[in-house]
């Protein structure tokens, strides 16, 4: 079969055919190029943004370091982020990482006479105050000494720690301790509001070993089926043992999360895995006793290496508070 070429003469079919889909596909090879640019000028603006972003927290962060008489910077402030962290801290960036770090300003402080000893600020944007507290709690322990500066600061011979709002701040150096507090007061004065987390309240804070709350990112009790949540020594007549709390999404969930515990537990040599009354109740040489349960969506549990009537009467206060905050949540 012959067709009639607009320019004049005839084309067999299989021309015209031939023709049509080289134009199709021409016509696809432009709509992919376009999607390319597209991609590409996105790509672009991303990257932009990012670096525009990175230069807000770069001189947010800096506009905390302190100006102390006497001290001067000895060299220009370095700035970290997620990329690059590991130039700084090599080794340590995965604990920074679950907590939610974002960036840190590092500076090294002198005497203005350039002569004595120097001291190193870090200030760590971790993203939220729990992220903030959780990464200092993790560093600290309920021995040493502590002061209002900030939220809170832990105070040793070589180190203070504090930690307000999003930030957490690290000083390093060998100065006196009347040098560690100008420096960690002036810092926390630049800092925003204290804002603490409401997980706090999750924990009977009448009952706990103070300074001993810690935020758990990887999985109550040490176990990363579990969800995150909040631990913390408590003592009872001289005995200490540990309680974890965890809200998780749902009521369900809950449930099910302390079944997986259950099946881990017994799967464990020598334990002795009970349930009572909704209670999970589990005696081993290793973890020595441990009660758990849930109430609504909140999983809940005590364990350690103590008496079984210890662990049970913390326990049933544990309930109770964490009960009455699975209420709240249900609402009138």
């Amino acid at each position: 079969m012959w067709w009639v070429n607009p320019s004049g003469g005839t084309l067999p079919a299989g021309s015209r055919n031939r023709g049509v889909e080289v134009a199709k596909r021409h016509s696809h090879l432009r709509l992919a190029a376009a999607d390319s640019w597209l991609a590409l000028l996105l790509c672009l603006c991303l990257t932009v943004a990012s670096k525009a972003q990175m230069a807000v927290d770069r001189e947010r962060l800096a506009s905390y370091l302190p100006d102390i008489p006497g001290w001067r910077l000895a060299e220009e402030p370095e700035f970290y982020d997620r990329s690059n962290l590991f130039d700084y801290i090599d080794g340590n960036c995965e604990l920074y990482y679950s907590f939610g770090f974002k960036a840190v300003v590092s500076a090294l402080y002198e005497t203005v006479s350039g002569e004595g000893n120097t001291l190193v600020v870090d200030i760590y944007d971790m993203g939220s105050p729990l992220g903030a507290f959780g990464i200092y709690a993790n560093m600290t322990n309920p021995s040493q000494e502590f002061a209002p500066i900030g939220c809170e600061a832990a105070i040793s011979e070589l180190q203070v720690r504090l930690w307000k709002g999003r930030y957490e701040v690290e000083l390093n150096g060998d100065v006196d301790r009347e040098t560690f507090l100008r420096f960690a007061e002036a810092i926390a004065a630049r800092l925003p509001d204290c804002q603490r987390p409401e997980e706090l309240s999750w924990l009977p804070q009448e009952t706990c070993v103070p300074h001993s709350a810690q935020y758990r990112p990887g999985g109550i009790l040490g176990q990363a089926f579990l969800p995150p949540g909040m631990e913390a020594l408590c003592r009872r007549d001289s005995v200490v043992v540990r309680v974890s709390v965890a809200r998780c999404a749902t009521a369900d969930s809950a449930a099910q999360f302390l079944g997986q515990l259950r099946k881990f537990r017994s799967q464990q040599p020598e334990a002795t895995v009970q349930e009572e009354m909704g209670v999970l109740v589990v005696r081993s040489p290793q973890s020595a006793y441990l009660m758990a349960s849930n109430c609504g969506r909140w999983l809940f549990a005590v364990s350690g290496q103590a008496p079984e009537s210890t662990v049970r009467a913390v326990f049933l206060r544990l309930r109770e508070h964490v009960c009455g905050r699975s209420a709240l949540d249900a609402g009138p």
